[in-house]
Protein backbone atom coordinates (compact mmCIF):
# COMPACT_ATOMS: atom_id res chain seq x y z
CA UNK A 1 0.00 0.00 0.00
CA UNK A 2 1.00 4.03 -0.71
CA UNK A 3 0.37 6.83 0.52
CA UNK A 4 1.52 10.45 -0.71
CA UNK A 5 1.47 13.57 0.25
CA UNK A 6 2.10 17.28 -0.81
CA UNK A 7 1.69 20.72 0.94
CA UNK A 8 2.49 24.19 -0.20
CA UNK A 9 2.79 27.53 1.41
CA UNK A 10 2.04 31.27 0.05
CA UNK A 11 2.60 34.40 1.78
CA UNK A 12 -0.28 36.81 1.40
CA UNK A 13 1.39 39.49 3.17
CA UNK A 14 5.12 39.50 5.00
CA UNK A 15 3.49 38.21 8.17
CA UNK A 16 0.73 36.42 6.45
CA UNK A 17 1.26 32.95 6.29
CA UNK A 18 -1.23 30.56 4.53
CA UNK A 19 -0.39 26.35 4.34
CA UNK A 20 -2.09 23.31 2.42
CA UNK A 21 -1.47 20.06 2.39
CA UNK A 22 -3.04 16.54 1.59
CA UNK A 23 -2.37 13.27 2.28
CA UNK A 24 -3.37 9.64 1.93
CA UNK A 25 -1.74 8.13 5.00
CA UNK A 26 -1.88 4.58 6.94
CA UNK A 27 -1.60 4.42 10.51
CA UNK A 28 -0.20 0.91 11.27
CA UNK A 29 -1.59 -0.59 14.84
CA UNK A 30 0.17 -0.14 17.62
CA UNK A 31 2.10 -2.68 19.70
CA UNK A 32 -0.67 -2.59 22.82
CA UNK A 33 -3.59 -2.81 19.74
CA UNK A 34 -2.31 -6.00 18.14
CA UNK A 35 -0.94 -7.46 21.24
CA UNK A 36 -2.36 -6.21 24.25
CA UNK A 37 -0.56 -5.69 27.33
CA UNK A 38 -0.96 -9.16 29.10
CA UNK A 39 -3.15 -6.48 31.65
CA UNK A 40 -5.83 -4.12 30.75
CA UNK A 41 -5.43 -4.21 27.39
CA UNK A 42 -6.46 -7.02 24.97
CA UNK A 43 -4.70 -7.12 21.32
CA UNK A 44 -6.43 -8.32 17.84
CA UNK A 45 -3.47 -9.85 15.71
CA UNK A 46 -6.36 -9.42 12.93
CA UNK A 47 -6.60 -5.36 13.11
CA UNK A 48 -5.90 -3.84 9.90
CA UNK A 49 -3.93 -0.65 9.31
CA UNK A 50 -6.30 2.43 9.29
CA UNK A 51 -6.82 4.38 5.98
CA UNK A 52 -7.29 8.24 5.75
CA UNK A 53 -7.29 11.24 3.25
CA UNK A 54 -6.61 13.90 5.32
CA UNK A 55 -6.20 17.90 4.11
CA UNK A 56 -5.04 20.85 6.28
CA UNK A 57 -5.82 24.58 6.28
CA UNK A 58 -3.35 27.04 8.11
CA UNK A 59 -2.89 30.66 8.48
CA UNK A 60 0.00 32.22 10.42
CA UNK A 61 0.50 35.68 11.63
CA UNK A 62 3.84 36.38 12.73
CA UNK A 63 5.20 39.51 13.69
CA UNK A 64 8.31 40.85 15.31
CA UNK A 65 8.64 44.64 16.54
CA UNK A 66 11.50 45.95 18.59
CA UNK A 67 11.20 43.64 21.57
CA UNK A 68 7.75 42.83 20.95
CA UNK A 69 6.89 38.92 19.22
CA UNK A 70 3.43 37.67 18.87
CA UNK A 71 2.59 34.54 16.83
CA UNK A 72 -0.83 33.67 16.34
CA UNK A 73 -2.18 30.16 14.15
CA UNK A 74 -5.55 28.76 12.84
CA UNK A 75 -5.25 25.78 11.74
CA UNK A 76 -8.49 23.46 10.23
CA UNK A 77 -8.52 19.78 9.14
CA UNK A 78 -10.53 17.16 7.73
CA UNK A 79 -9.51 13.53 8.09
CA UNK A 80 -11.88 10.77 6.31
CA UNK A 81 -10.64 7.60 7.45
CA UNK A 82 -11.60 3.94 6.83
CA UNK A 83 -10.92 0.88 9.29
CA UNK A 84 -10.60 3.21 12.31
CA UNK A 85 -8.75 1.50 14.71
CA UNK A 86 -11.48 1.92 17.71
CA UNK A 87 -10.75 1.00 21.26
CA UNK A 88 -13.99 -0.69 23.41
CA UNK A 89 -14.17 -1.90 26.74
CA UNK A 90 -15.37 -5.25 27.34
CA UNK A 91 -16.32 -7.16 30.53
CA UNK A 92 -13.88 -10.07 31.68
CA UNK A 93 -14.77 -12.86 33.89
CA UNK A 94 -14.95 -11.77 37.70
CA UNK A 95 -16.40 -8.34 36.89
CA UNK A 96 -12.85 -7.06 35.31
CA UNK A 97 -13.12 -4.88 32.46
CA UNK A 98 -10.00 -4.32 30.14
CA UNK A 99 -9.78 -2.60 26.11
CA UNK A 100 -9.98 -4.34 22.65
CA UNK A 101 -9.50 -3.13 19.22
CA UNK A 102 -11.40 -3.27 16.17
CA UNK A 103 -11.70 -1.90 13.02
CA UNK A 104 -14.35 0.21 12.38
CA UNK A 105 -15.56 1.13 8.64
CA UNK A 106 -15.78 5.07 8.48
CA UNK A 107 -14.93 7.73 10.40
CA UNK A 108 -15.16 11.71 9.32
CA UNK A 109 -13.47 13.75 11.52
CA UNK A 110 -13.36 17.76 11.32
CA UNK A 111 -11.12 20.05 13.57
CA UNK A 112 -9.65 23.45 14.04
CA UNK A 113 -6.67 23.85 16.14
CA UNK A 114 -5.75 27.67 17.48
CA UNK A 115 -2.34 28.88 19.02
CA UNK A 116 -1.09 32.04 20.78
CA UNK A 117 2.10 33.09 22.03
CA UNK A 118 3.30 36.35 22.94
CA UNK A 119 7.43 37.08 24.18
CA UNK A 120 8.74 40.16 25.86
CA UNK A 121 12.38 40.40 25.00
CA UNK A 122 13.86 37.45 26.21
CA UNK A 123 12.70 38.11 29.51
CA UNK A 124 8.73 36.84 29.47
CA UNK A 125 6.60 35.00 27.60
CA UNK A 126 3.21 33.45 27.23
CA UNK A 127 1.16 31.32 24.92
CA UNK A 128 -1.15 28.59 24.40
CA UNK A 129 -3.44 25.93 22.11
CA UNK A 130 -6.52 24.65 21.65
CA UNK A 131 -7.89 22.06 19.98
CA UNK A 132 -11.32 20.52 19.05
CA UNK A 133 -11.93 17.44 17.41
CA UNK A 134 -14.86 16.00 16.00
CA UNK A 135 -14.78 12.45 14.89
CA UNK A 136 -18.42 11.02 13.75
CA UNK A 137 -19.45 7.65 12.45
CA UNK A 138 -19.44 7.89 8.69
CA UNK A 139 -21.34 4.54 8.32
CA UNK A 140 -24.77 4.75 6.87
CA UNK A 141 -25.28 1.08 7.57
CA UNK A 142 -24.86 -1.19 10.41
CA UNK A 143 -20.95 -3.21 9.36
CA UNK A 144 -21.91 -6.01 6.93
CA UNK A 145 -25.55 -5.65 6.75
CA UNK A 146 -28.14 -3.59 4.99
CA UNK A 147 -29.69 -2.18 8.12
CA UNK A 148 -29.48 1.65 9.02
CA UNK A 149 -27.18 2.59 11.57
CA UNK A 150 -28.94 4.33 14.16
CA UNK A 151 -25.63 5.87 15.35
CA UNK A 152 -24.79 7.49 12.07
CA UNK A 153 -23.29 11.17 12.45
CA UNK A 154 -22.57 10.20 16.41
CA UNK A 155 -19.72 11.85 18.20
CA UNK A 156 -17.35 8.55 18.16
CA UNK A 157 -17.69 7.05 21.67
CA UNK A 158 -14.67 7.03 24.47
CA UNK A 159 -12.81 9.76 22.34
CA UNK A 160 -11.84 13.30 23.75
CA UNK A 161 -12.92 16.00 21.84
CA UNK A 162 -11.25 19.00 22.94
CA UNK A 163 -7.82 19.38 24.07
CA UNK A 164 -5.98 22.80 25.59
CA UNK A 165 -2.90 24.05 27.26
CA UNK A 166 -1.28 26.99 28.43
CA UNK A 167 2.25 28.21 29.66
CA UNK A 168 4.10 31.29 31.03
CA UNK A 169 7.48 31.73 31.64
CA UNK A 170 9.56 34.14 33.62
CA UNK A 171 13.46 34.94 32.62
CA UNK A 172 15.65 35.94 35.65
CA UNK A 173 18.93 37.07 33.82
CA UNK A 174 21.89 37.21 36.22
CA UNK A 175 20.06 35.91 38.95
CA UNK A 176 22.47 35.36 41.86
CA UNK A 177 25.42 35.94 39.85
CA UNK A 178 26.67 37.37 36.45
CA UNK A 179 25.81 34.98 33.82
CA UNK A 180 23.16 33.03 35.51
CA UNK A 181 19.80 32.75 34.31
CA UNK A 182 16.58 31.37 36.40
CA UNK A 183 13.67 30.71 34.61
CA UNK A 184 9.65 30.10 36.11
CA UNK A 185 7.48 28.39 34.07
CA UNK A 186 3.83 27.34 34.90
CA UNK A 187 1.97 25.60 32.77
CA UNK A 188 -1.48 23.78 32.47
CA UNK A 189 -3.30 21.16 30.60
CA UNK A 190 -6.82 20.33 29.71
Amino acid sequence: SFGYGAAGTFFILPELQAKLSYEKAYRLPTIDEMFGDEDLEQGAIEIRPELSHNANLSFIYNVRQKRHDLFAEVGFIVRDTKDYIQRNIISLSGGKQAASYVNYGKVMTKGVNLSLRYQYANLFNIGGHFTQMDARDNMRTMMGTSAANLLYKDRMPNLPHQFADFDATLHLHNFCGKGNKLSLTYEAQY
